[in-house]
């Protein structure tokens, strides 16, 4: 079983997580640059994409091995 905990104590030093709120899940990263939480890299052509997560989430765990 996962074990959700408030977003407030998620880390922000780019460590890959899993984030929801209500039905909506996501794996991302925190981005000082964008000041955000973030999806990706995905590789796209010569570059790498990123992109700020559209919804403010709520809790977050760790990833699954």
């Amino acid at each position: 079983m996962e074990d959700w905990k408030p977003i407030e104590t998620a880390p922000k030093d780019g460590t890959k997580i899993r984030v929801k709120r209500d039905l909506l899940h996501e794996s991302v990263h925190w981005s000082h640059d964008l000041e955000g939480w973030v999806t990706g890299p995905i590789p796209v052509r010569d570059r790498e994409l990123r992109r700020l997560l559209p919804w403010e989430p709520t809790h977050w765990t760790q990833l699954s091995a």
